[in-house]
């Protein structure tokens, strides 16, 4: 089964139309933001390194979302709890199943 991967491409500014999407029916992997707290050294993601999500993107996603059949929604990224849009984003899919990636230091 594959998934839906969100995140930016590389070069340019991201933007709702510079989106990567592979899509399947039940999975959603969106990556919020590419800030993070720790400066890990296993950390392999430097892709989204400064990454950030811009509010317009975050509403035009959460839409998509709604409108579709994926019943999964994975939140990763950097440290998805430094995303200005965390709460929002939350609610905006509360009646998916949302599984959110964070190292936890800032609960």
């Amino acid at each position: 089964m594959g998934k839906l991967y969100l995140w930016p491409k590389a070069g340019g500014t991201p933007s709702c139309h510079s989106f990567e999407l592979a899509e399947n029916d039940l999975d959603v992997l969106w990556e919020i933001t590419g800030r993070c707290n720790q400066r890990c050294l296993y950390c392999y993601d430097t892709r989204l390194r400064g990454y950030e999500l811009r509010r317009e993107v975050m509403e035009r996603v959460c839409e998509r979302i709604a409108h579709s059949p994926w019943q999964r929604v994975h939140l990763s990224g950097g440290e998805i709890l430094l995303s200005p849009y965390i709460a929002e984003i939350c609610d905006r899919l509360s009646d998916r199943r949302l599984y959110l990636t964070t190292n936890l230091t800032l609960l």
